[in-house]
């Protein structure tokens, strides 16, 4: 899926008005050095450590277990289904703010 698509998707009812930048993916051939992708994993934990923990434990069990659907999730964390859905979206857009902020002024 290419930036625009990823962009339409994530944005509100679908406005794509606001350019929105993304950052590079662990694999991405974005990274000049390892060092680079060092330093980006690291962005990642400590933004990690920065989100609330309820949902952070919604965010990891997505990420490390991504063969689990909604369903599954929710059962872990003893929550509905909706609820789950919120707070991986929630966590997403954290994230997201979190590594792009910390990535540009790196």
């Amino acid at each position: 899926m290419v930036d625009s698509q990823l962009a339409e998707r994530s944005s509100p009812a679908g406005n794509t008005d606001q350019k929105l930048t993304f950052a590079p993916s662990i694999n991405s051939k974005v990274f000049q050095t390892n060092l680079e992708a060092g330093e980006f994993r690291e962005i990642v934990n400590d933004c990690l450590k920065t989100i609330p923990i309820h949902l952070r434990q919604a965010f990891q069990l997505r990420l490390e277990n991504s063969e689990m659907d909604i369903s599954q999730i929710s059962q872990l964390l003893g929550i509905n289904a909706s609820n789950t859905s919120v707070r991986l979206y929630r966590a997403r857009l954290l994230m997201r703010h979190c590594v792009e902020r910390k990535w540009s002024a790196s």
